[in-house]
């Protein structure tokens, strides 16, 4: 069985990084195939939004481009479910610039 490794180059975004507020880290995996950036992305519930939206904000212009796909995942502590919740508008709308959206639509977590 051969062993595949996937070569990737880590991005750093310490400078963006403030405890509690925004935890990011980006790989860009090496292909000839295709150009993609995926992002993963930490906000606490109790962390500060304004600061959140600002800074994810900054880090997708550094790496918005017509033929770079953009993928982002993580826990953002918004609720999806709730049909007009403030902090999702406003994150919709950031997404929006870039062409981006939310897919996940559903419950991520057990409401025990």
């Amino acid at each position: 069985m051969e062993k595949r490794t996937l070569k990737y180059s880590n991005i750093d975004l310490d400078k963006y990084c403030k405890d509690q507020d925004i935890e990011v880290c980006v790989l860009k995996p090496k292909s000839t195939f295709f150009n993609i950036c995926i992002m993963a992305v930490c906000r606490a519930l109790t962390g500060n939004f304004n600061l959140f939206l600002n800074r994810l904000d900054d880090i997708i212009k550094t790496f918005h481009k017509v033929d770079l796909q953009l993928i982002i995942c993580g826990d953002i502590n918004i609720d999806y479910l709730t049909g007009n919740d403030k902090k999702k508008r406003q994150l919709d709308a950031v997404l929006l610039t870039y062409n981006l959206s939310a897919t996940v639509y559903f419950p991520t977590r057990s409401q025990d």
